[in-house]
């Protein structure tokens, strides 16, 4: 039998691969890295359509080390994180490098596969054959059809702002590209 579960709050937990290693050592795990620029933004949004986000968007990321300090600071001590880590971390989630680093020191490279979110949204039968194969499972002759899911609404991001996540995000993904060969720079 194959189950998962899926998260993308369960990357970027620190305490998370610990605690998942410890009940299923042997599990096969799938990353699907998302540019992180985009990511951001649409983590962003979301939390201003759910009534979680009162700041605008570049006021948001200058207030997020503050917002989220304590919560990496529960968690240097051992301690579960508040809401501030999962909610308003729109460059903490979008740094992949440490977030896999952290993961890889529990699972080996044959048990986690890193994928792009591109390739999923531009060649989805490939990927599906890349996930199927990854997790030993049979590929069927005919392809299912992909419907598209959480299509967020679309949000326009100033240059200024769109340049600033780029730069913010350059050392990670070029770290990304090395560890995984998926280039995320734009």
């Amino acid at each position: 039998m194959i189950t998962g579960e899926a998260s993308p709050y369960y990357v970027a937990h620190p305490l998370v691969p610990a605690r998942a290693h410890s009940v299923v050592a042997d599990a096969k795990l799938i990353v699907i890295l998302r540019d992180p620029v985009e990511r951001a933004f649409a983590h962003y949004r979301q939390a201003v359509r759910t009534g979680r986000e009162p700041l605008p968007f570049d006021e948001a990321l200058d207030a997020e080390a503050e917002r989220i300090g304590p919560a990496l600071d529960r968690v240097a001590r051992g301690l579960q994180p508040r809401g501030a880590l999962q909610s308003r971390s729109y460059i903490y989630r979008g740094l992949y490098d440490e977030q896999l680093r952290r993961w890889q020191q529990y699972y080996p490279a044959d048990q986690m596969l890193v994928l792009a979110f591109d390739d999923l949204a531009e060649r989805p039968d490939d990927f599906y054959v890349r996930v199927l194969r990854f997790l030993g499972l049979d590929v069927p002759a005919a392809m299912p059809e992909f419907a598209i899911h959480n299509r967020g609404e679309p949000g326009v991001m100033s240059a200024a702002t769109r340049e600033r996540l780029r730069t913010e995000f350059a050392s990670s993904n070029e770290r990304v590209l090395q560890m995984t060969g998926i280039d995320l720079r734009r």
